[in-house]
Protein backbone atom coordinates (compact mmCIF):
# COMPACT_ATOMS: atom_id res chain seq x y z
CA UNK A 1 0.00 0.00 0.00
CA UNK A 2 1.58 3.55 -0.84
CA UNK A 3 0.58 6.51 1.26
CA UNK A 4 -1.88 8.68 0.24
CA UNK A 5 -0.48 12.44 -1.20
CA UNK A 6 -1.21 15.10 1.12
CA UNK A 7 -1.15 18.82 -0.08
CA UNK A 8 1.50 20.91 -0.43
CA UNK A 9 1.25 22.78 2.28
CA UNK A 10 0.48 20.58 4.70
CA UNK A 11 3.52 19.15 7.06
CA UNK A 12 3.92 15.60 7.55
CA UNK A 13 4.97 13.72 10.19
CA UNK A 14 7.35 10.84 9.05
CA UNK A 15 5.76 7.61 10.21
CA UNK A 16 8.58 5.74 12.04
CA UNK A 17 9.99 3.05 9.95
CA UNK A 18 10.25 -0.77 11.33
CA UNK A 19 13.68 -1.84 11.48
CA UNK A 20 14.74 -4.63 8.77
CA UNK A 21 14.70 -8.06 9.95
CA UNK A 22 17.95 -9.47 8.55
CA UNK A 23 17.31 -12.72 7.10
CA UNK A 24 17.90 -15.42 9.06
CA UNK A 25 20.36 -17.83 7.77
CA UNK A 26 18.21 -21.07 6.36
CA UNK A 27 18.25 -23.33 3.59
CA UNK A 28 14.64 -23.15 2.39
CA UNK A 29 15.15 -21.22 -1.20
CA UNK A 30 11.20 -20.12 -0.97
CA UNK A 31 12.61 -18.32 2.56
CA UNK A 32 15.37 -17.29 1.22
CA UNK A 33 13.77 -15.57 -1.81
CA UNK A 34 11.48 -13.71 0.55
CA UNK A 35 14.27 -12.69 2.44
CA UNK A 36 15.48 -10.60 -0.40
CA UNK A 37 12.25 -9.10 -1.43
CA UNK A 38 11.82 -7.86 2.35
CA UNK A 39 15.98 -7.01 1.99
CA UNK A 40 14.75 -4.46 -0.89
CA UNK A 41 11.72 -3.04 0.10
CA UNK A 42 13.53 -1.74 3.47
CA UNK A 43 16.89 0.01 1.15
CA UNK A 44 14.05 1.58 -0.80
CA UNK A 45 12.57 3.59 2.37
CA UNK A 46 15.92 3.45 4.35
CA UNK A 47 18.00 5.37 1.25
CA UNK A 48 17.99 9.29 1.81
CA UNK A 49 18.32 10.25 -1.77
CA UNK A 50 16.63 6.98 -3.64
CA UNK A 51 17.03 6.31 -6.94
CA UNK A 52 14.03 7.06 -8.67
CA UNK A 53 12.54 3.83 -10.37
CA UNK A 54 12.02 5.97 -13.67
CA UNK A 55 16.26 5.95 -14.00
CA UNK A 56 16.73 2.28 -13.12
CA UNK A 57 14.47 0.86 -15.26
CA UNK A 58 13.53 1.22 -18.75
CA UNK A 59 9.92 2.41 -19.89
CA UNK A 60 7.56 0.08 -21.70
CA UNK A 61 7.16 2.49 -24.67
CA UNK A 62 11.09 2.66 -25.65
CA UNK A 63 12.22 0.65 -28.44
CA UNK A 64 14.41 -1.77 -26.50
CA UNK A 65 14.69 -2.38 -22.54
CA UNK A 66 18.14 -1.84 -20.78
CA UNK A 67 18.37 -5.48 -18.71
CA UNK A 68 20.66 -5.65 -15.85
CA UNK A 69 23.51 -7.85 -16.30
CA UNK A 70 24.53 -8.42 -12.77
CA UNK A 71 22.31 -9.05 -9.76
CA UNK A 72 21.47 -6.37 -7.53
CA UNK A 73 23.56 -5.75 -4.50
CA UNK A 74 21.88 -6.72 -1.25
CA UNK A 75 22.05 -4.29 1.12
CA UNK A 76 23.95 -4.19 4.26
CA UNK A 77 21.92 -4.96 7.71
CA UNK A 78 23.04 -3.08 10.77
CA UNK A 79 22.80 -4.27 13.91
CA UNK A 80 20.50 -1.74 15.23
CA UNK A 81 17.38 -0.64 14.03
CA UNK A 82 17.46 2.63 11.51
CA UNK A 83 16.57 6.17 12.12
CA UNK A 84 13.29 7.39 10.89
CA UNK A 85 13.77 9.66 8.02
CA UNK A 86 11.27 12.09 6.49
CA UNK A 87 9.79 11.33 3.33
CA UNK A 88 8.82 13.88 0.78
CA UNK A 89 5.36 13.31 -1.30
CA UNK A 90 7.55 13.99 -4.15
CA UNK A 91 10.19 11.01 -3.46
CA UNK A 92 6.71 8.92 -3.01
CA UNK A 93 6.66 6.46 -6.09
CA UNK A 94 3.93 6.97 -7.91
CA UNK A 95 1.54 4.34 -9.96
CA UNK A 96 3.12 5.39 -13.09
CA UNK A 97 6.35 4.66 -12.10
CA UNK A 98 5.41 0.99 -10.67
CA UNK A 99 3.63 0.64 -13.70
CA UNK A 100 6.67 1.88 -15.97
CA UNK A 101 8.53 -1.17 -13.97
CA UNK A 102 6.82 -3.84 -14.15
CA UNK A 103 6.57 -3.32 -18.07
CA UNK A 104 9.78 -3.16 -18.31
CA UNK A 105 10.53 -6.33 -16.21
CA UNK A 106 7.76 -7.99 -18.51
CA UNK A 107 9.05 -6.40 -21.80
CA UNK A 108 12.51 -8.47 -20.80
CA UNK A 109 10.87 -11.57 -20.06
CA UNK A 110 9.16 -11.65 -22.92
CA UNK A 111 12.31 -10.76 -25.67
CA UNK A 112 14.09 -13.24 -23.50
CA UNK A 113 11.51 -16.21 -24.11
CA UNK A 114 11.03 -15.09 -27.90
CA UNK A 115 14.89 -15.44 -28.50
CA UNK A 116 15.28 -18.35 -26.65
CA UNK A 117 12.52 -20.62 -28.57
CA UNK A 118 13.39 -19.23 -31.72
CA UNK A 119 16.85 -20.82 -31.35
CA UNK A 120 15.34 -23.55 -30.34
CA UNK A 121 13.37 -23.59 -33.17
CA UNK A 122 16.45 -22.65 -35.70
CA UNK A 123 18.17 -25.79 -33.76
CA UNK A 124 15.18 -28.29 -34.79
CA UNK A 125 15.06 -27.27 -38.41
CA UNK A 126 18.66 -27.91 -39.02
CA UNK A 127 18.99 -31.19 -37.39
CA UNK A 128 18.26 -34.37 -39.16
CA UNK A 129 14.88 -35.45 -39.50
CA UNK A 130 14.30 -38.65 -37.01
CA UNK A 131 11.90 -41.48 -37.66
CA UNK A 132 10.09 -42.37 -34.70
CA UNK A 133 10.07 -46.11 -34.77
CA UNK A 134 6.49 -48.06 -35.06
CA UNK A 135 5.79 -50.88 -32.41
CA UNK A 136 2.39 -51.54 -34.06
CA UNK A 137 2.60 -53.69 -37.04
CA UNK A 138 1.80 -52.14 -40.36
CA UNK A 139 -1.19 -54.23 -42.21
CA UNK A 140 -0.72 -55.39 -45.84
CA UNK A 141 -2.56 -52.50 -47.48
CA UNK A 142 -0.49 -49.94 -45.47
CA UNK A 143 2.97 -52.23 -46.37
CA UNK A 144 1.56 -52.11 -50.34
CA UNK A 145 0.99 -48.40 -50.42
CA UNK A 146 4.21 -47.45 -48.24
CA UNK A 147 6.01 -50.11 -50.90
CA UNK A 148 4.23 -48.20 -53.92
CA UNK A 149 5.09 -44.59 -52.49
CA UNK A 150 8.90 -46.02 -52.21
CA UNK A 151 9.20 -47.15 -56.19
CA UNK A 152 7.26 -43.84 -57.19
CA UNK A 153 9.80 -41.89 -55.51
CA UNK A 154 12.64 -43.58 -56.76
CA UNK A 155 11.48 -43.91 -60.26
CA UNK A 156 10.75 -40.10 -60.28
CA UNK A 157 14.43 -39.53 -58.75
CA UNK A 158 16.09 -41.84 -61.53
CA UNK A 159 13.52 -40.19 -64.47
CA UNK A 160 14.79 -37.10 -63.05
CA UNK A 161 18.62 -37.48 -63.01
CA UNK A 162 18.25 -39.49 -66.23
CA UNK A 163 16.54 -36.33 -67.84
CA UNK A 164 19.17 -34.09 -66.36
CA UNK A 165 21.91 -36.36 -67.21
CA UNK A 166 23.94 -35.50 -70.51
CA UNK A 167 23.61 -39.13 -71.76
CA UNK A 168 19.39 -38.31 -72.27
CA UNK A 169 19.38 -37.03 -75.56
CA UNK A 170 21.87 -39.37 -77.19
CA UNK A 171 19.85 -42.24 -75.76
CA UNK A 172 16.67 -40.99 -76.82
CA UNK A 173 18.05 -40.25 -80.16
CA UNK A 174 19.13 -43.43 -80.96
CA UNK A 175 15.66 -45.16 -79.48
CA UNK A 176 13.70 -43.14 -81.90
CA UNK A 177 15.75 -44.10 -84.43
CA UNK A 178 15.49 -47.96 -83.48
CA UNK A 179 11.75 -47.39 -83.29
CA UNK A 180 11.56 -46.17 -86.90
CA UNK A 181 13.49 -49.02 -88.27
CA UNK A 182 11.52 -51.39 -86.90
CA UNK A 183 8.31 -49.85 -87.97
CA UNK A 184 9.70 -49.33 -91.61
CA UNK A 185 11.27 -52.83 -91.65
CA UNK A 186 8.04 -54.81 -89.86
CA UNK A 187 5.01 -52.83 -90.52
CA UNK A 188 3.80 -55.45 -92.48
CA UNK A 189 3.30 -57.39 -89.64
CA UNK A 190 1.32 -54.76 -87.57
CA UNK A 191 -0.97 -53.84 -90.38
CA UNK A 192 -1.61 -57.73 -91.21
CA UNK A 193 -2.96 -58.55 -87.71
CA UNK A 194 -5.15 -55.60 -87.79
CA UNK A 195 -6.38 -56.63 -92.09
CA UNK A 196 -7.51 -60.01 -90.98
CA UNK A 197 -9.89 -59.58 -87.95
CA UNK A 198 -11.60 -56.08 -88.87
CA UNK A 199 -11.34 -55.79 -92.67
CA UNK A 200 -14.62 -56.42 -94.07
CA UNK A 201 -13.75 -57.49 -97.35
CA UNK A 202 -14.69 -56.33 -100.62
CA UNK A 203 -16.81 -58.61 -102.38
CA UNK A 204 -19.35 -56.97 -105.10
CA UNK A 205 -23.09 -58.12 -103.38
CA UNK A 206 -24.19 -58.77 -107.05
CA UNK A 207 -21.64 -61.29 -107.31
CA UNK A 208 -23.14 -63.91 -104.23
CA UNK A 209 -23.74 -67.07 -105.27
CA UNK A 210 -26.99 -69.03 -104.11
CA UNK A 211 -26.86 -71.96 -106.45
CA UNK A 212 -23.32 -73.41 -106.62
CA UNK A 213 -24.87 -75.96 -109.62
CA UNK A 214 -26.35 -73.13 -111.45
CA UNK A 215 -24.78 -72.14 -115.14
CA UNK A 216 -24.84 -68.49 -115.35
CA UNK A 217 -22.88 -66.42 -118.17
CA UNK A 218 -20.56 -63.70 -116.15
CA UNK A 219 -18.01 -60.96 -117.50
CA UNK A 220 -15.01 -61.46 -119.43
CA UNK A 221 -12.72 -60.38 -116.84
CA UNK A 222 -11.06 -62.48 -115.12
CA UNK A 223 -12.06 -62.44 -111.46
CA UNK A 224 -11.51 -64.89 -107.96
CA UNK A 225 -14.75 -64.71 -105.78
CA UNK A 226 -14.04 -66.33 -102.11
CA UNK A 227 -17.31 -65.74 -100.58
CA UNK A 228 -16.63 -67.51 -96.86
CA UNK A 229 -14.08 -64.69 -96.59
CA UNK A 230 -15.87 -61.93 -98.72
CA UNK A 231 -12.87 -61.38 -101.63
CA UNK A 232 -13.39 -60.55 -105.16
CA UNK A 233 -10.12 -59.61 -106.90
CA UNK A 234 -9.06 -60.08 -110.56
CA UNK A 235 -6.81 -62.48 -111.93
CA UNK A 236 -3.90 -61.25 -113.95
CA UNK A 237 -2.66 -64.12 -116.61
CA UNK A 238 0.26 -64.46 -119.05
CA UNK A 239 3.02 -63.55 -116.79
CA UNK A 240 6.44 -64.70 -116.28
CA UNK A 241 6.95 -66.67 -112.75
CA UNK A 242 10.09 -65.29 -111.41
CA UNK A 243 9.07 -63.58 -108.16
CA UNK A 244 9.58 -59.76 -109.76
CA UNK A 245 6.95 -60.16 -112.32
CA UNK A 246 4.83 -62.22 -110.22
CA UNK A 247 4.49 -58.85 -107.07
CA UNK A 248 4.18 -56.61 -110.23
CA UNK A 249 1.12 -58.54 -110.81
CA UNK A 250 0.07 -59.23 -107.91
CA UNK A 251 -0.13 -54.93 -107.14
CA UNK A 252 -2.92 -55.02 -109.69
CA UNK A 253 -5.24 -58.34 -108.11
CA UNK A 254 -4.03 -62.14 -108.14
CA UNK A 255 -1.58 -63.88 -110.36
CA UNK A 256 -1.51 -66.86 -112.20
CA UNK A 257 1.94 -68.73 -111.35
CA UNK A 258 1.96 -70.98 -114.17
CA UNK A 259 5.02 -73.44 -113.90
CA UNK A 260 5.94 -76.48 -115.81
CA UNK A 261 3.56 -79.29 -114.74
CA UNK A 262 1.38 -76.66 -113.23
CA UNK A 263 0.30 -74.47 -115.31
CA UNK A 264 -3.67 -75.20 -116.57
CA UNK A 265 -6.22 -72.53 -116.64
CA UNK A 266 -9.59 -72.88 -115.02
CA UNK A 267 -11.67 -75.76 -117.06
CA UNK A 268 -8.78 -77.45 -118.17
CA UNK A 269 -7.67 -80.99 -116.40
CA UNK A 270 -3.97 -79.87 -114.24
CA UNK A 271 -3.56 -77.75 -111.70
CA UNK A 272 -3.92 -74.05 -112.07
CA UNK A 273 -2.05 -72.00 -109.34
CA UNK A 274 -2.90 -68.61 -108.19
CA UNK A 275 -0.69 -66.25 -105.87
CA UNK A 276 -1.68 -63.13 -103.90
CA UNK A 277 -0.24 -61.29 -100.92
CA UNK A 278 -1.53 -62.01 -97.41
CA UNK A 279 0.34 -58.83 -96.49
CA UNK A 280 2.93 -56.78 -97.46
CA UNK A 281 4.60 -53.29 -96.96
CA UNK A 282 2.95 -50.07 -95.84
CA UNK A 283 5.02 -48.40 -98.69
CA UNK A 284 4.67 -50.68 -101.49
CA UNK A 285 2.07 -50.01 -104.30
CA UNK A 286 -0.98 -52.01 -105.03
CA UNK A 287 -4.54 -52.39 -103.87
CA UNK A 288 -4.48 -55.96 -102.91
CA UNK A 289 -1.59 -56.24 -100.48
CA UNK A 290 -4.12 -57.98 -97.84
CA UNK A 291 -6.13 -60.00 -100.14
CA UNK A 292 -5.65 -62.93 -98.71
CA UNK A 293 -5.19 -62.14 -95.19
CA UNK A 294 -7.74 -64.23 -94.16
CA UNK A 295 -7.42 -67.09 -96.40
CA UNK A 296 -6.19 -69.21 -93.28
CA UNK A 297 -9.47 -69.72 -92.18
CA UNK A 298 -11.08 -71.22 -95.02
CA UNK A 299 -12.12 -74.80 -94.05
CA UNK A 300 -12.80 -78.04 -96.34
CA UNK A 301 -15.93 -77.85 -98.29
CA UNK A 302 -15.25 -73.96 -98.61
CA UNK A 303 -16.49 -72.95 -102.37
CA UNK A 304 -14.19 -70.76 -104.61
CA UNK A 305 -15.48 -69.42 -107.94
CA UNK A 306 -13.22 -68.45 -110.98
CA UNK A 307 -14.69 -66.58 -113.84
CA UNK A 308 -13.05 -67.03 -117.09
CA UNK A 309 -13.54 -66.10 -120.82
CA UNK A 310 -17.15 -65.13 -119.48
CA UNK A 311 -17.92 -68.66 -117.75
CA UNK A 312 -17.68 -69.71 -114.09
CA UNK A 313 -16.12 -71.93 -112.32
CA UNK A 314 -16.76 -73.63 -109.07
CA UNK A 315 -14.15 -75.46 -106.78
CA UNK A 316 -14.13 -77.10 -103.67
CA UNK A 317 -11.43 -77.59 -100.86
CA UNK A 318 -10.06 -80.33 -99.80
CA UNK A 319 -7.12 -79.93 -98.18
CA UNK A 320 -4.53 -77.24 -96.76
CA UNK A 321 -0.86 -77.40 -96.34
CA UNK A 322 1.98 -75.54 -94.96
CA UNK A 323 5.28 -75.65 -97.15
CA UNK A 324 8.49 -73.59 -97.33
CA UNK A 325 8.87 -71.27 -99.64
CA UNK A 326 11.00 -73.30 -102.17
CA UNK A 327 8.97 -76.19 -102.36
CA UNK A 328 7.57 -75.73 -105.69
CA UNK A 329 7.39 -79.73 -106.25
CA UNK A 330 4.26 -79.48 -103.88
CA UNK A 331 2.47 -77.88 -106.57
CA UNK A 332 3.83 -80.75 -109.19
CA UNK A 333 2.22 -84.20 -109.72
CA UNK A 334 -0.18 -85.93 -112.04
CA UNK A 335 -3.84 -84.91 -111.77
CA UNK A 336 -6.70 -86.20 -114.13
CA UNK A 337 -9.43 -83.34 -113.35
CA UNK A 338 -9.22 -79.41 -112.98
CA UNK A 339 -7.37 -78.81 -109.45
CA UNK A 340 -7.25 -75.22 -108.25
CA UNK A 341 -4.47 -73.94 -105.62
CA UNK A 342 -3.84 -70.92 -103.67
CA UNK A 343 -0.80 -69.50 -102.43
CA UNK A 344 0.37 -66.74 -100.19
CA UNK A 345 2.37 -66.20 -97.07
CA UNK A 346 2.04 -67.41 -93.94
CA UNK A 347 2.01 -66.48 -90.46
CA UNK A 348 0.25 -63.23 -91.29
CA UNK A 349 3.23 -60.44 -91.58
CA UNK A 350 6.02 -62.46 -92.34
CA UNK A 351 7.33 -64.34 -95.56
CA UNK A 352 8.10 -67.22 -93.52
CA UNK A 353 6.25 -70.48 -95.03
CA UNK A 354 3.82 -70.52 -97.64
CA UNK A 355 -0.35 -71.95 -97.05
CA UNK A 356 -1.19 -73.98 -100.24
CA UNK A 357 -5.55 -74.09 -100.00
CA UNK A 358 -6.27 -76.69 -102.62
CA UNK A 359 -9.68 -77.11 -104.46
CA UNK A 360 -11.04 -79.61 -106.85
CA UNK A 361 -13.29 -78.02 -109.74
CA UNK A 362 -17.19 -79.21 -108.52
CA UNK A 363 -18.99 -77.58 -111.21
CA UNK A 364 -19.04 -77.81 -114.05
CA UNK A 365 -19.02 -81.37 -113.53
CA UNK A 366 -15.64 -82.93 -114.39
CA UNK A 367 -17.29 -86.40 -114.97
CA UNK A 368 -19.40 -85.07 -117.26
CA UNK A 369 -17.51 -82.13 -119.02
CA UNK A 370 -13.41 -83.40 -118.41
CA UNK A 371 -12.39 -80.15 -119.65
CA UNK A 372 -9.14 -79.88 -122.19
CA UNK A 373 -6.12 -81.08 -121.36
CA UNK A 374 -3.45 -78.32 -119.94
CA UNK A 375 -0.55 -77.47 -122.84
CA UNK A 376 2.25 -80.59 -122.06
CA UNK A 377 5.18 -78.56 -120.83
CA UNK A 378 7.88 -80.86 -119.52
CA UNK A 379 8.11 -80.46 -115.47
CA UNK A 380 11.69 -78.79 -115.37
CA UNK A 381 13.96 -78.95 -111.72
CA UNK A 382 12.42 -76.56 -109.72
CA UNK A 383 14.92 -77.35 -106.66
CA UNK A 384 15.77 -73.25 -106.91
CA UNK A 385 12.66 -72.30 -107.57
CA UNK A 386 11.24 -70.27 -105.23
CA UNK A 387 7.00 -69.44 -105.08
CA UNK A 388 5.66 -65.89 -104.75
CA UNK A 389 6.27 -64.20 -101.20
CA UNK A 390 6.19 -60.53 -100.17
CA UNK A 391 7.61 -57.51 -101.67
CA UNK A 392 11.13 -56.02 -100.58
CA UNK A 393 10.69 -53.05 -97.57
CA UNK A 394 12.52 -50.20 -97.92
CA UNK A 395 16.14 -51.56 -95.85
CA UNK A 396 15.77 -54.85 -98.00
CA UNK A 397 16.13 -52.41 -101.37
CA UNK A 398 18.66 -50.18 -99.68
CA UNK A 399 20.86 -52.92 -98.59
CA UNK A 400 19.87 -55.78 -101.22
CA UNK A 401 18.06 -58.32 -98.45
CA UNK A 402 15.85 -61.17 -99.30
CA UNK A 403 15.20 -63.30 -101.68
CA UNK A 404 11.85 -62.09 -102.16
Amino acid sequence: MQPNNPPASTSVTPLPIAPAIPPAPTTDPNTAAANVARSQIAQIFNTAHPTTLADTAPHANTATATIPTTPPRLPTFQSEAPQPIEISPSQQPSSDRWRDYHAAWQSYYQQFYHRHYHNELHKTKQSPATTTAIDEPLTKQQAMSDLRARVRHHMTKQATAVRTSRHFMPVAAAFAVMLIFLFLQYNSLIFSQVQAYISPGNINPANIIVDTTAQIDVGPDPKIIIPRINVEAPIVFDIATDVNSQNLAMERGVAHFAIPGANSRPGQVGNTVISGHSSNDLFNNGAYKFVFVRLEQLNNGDTIYINYQSKRYTYSITKKEIVKPNEVSKLVYPVDKPILTLITCTPIGTATNRLLVTAEQINPNPKSNPGTPAPTTPPKDNSKSSMPGQNKTIFDKLFNFGNN
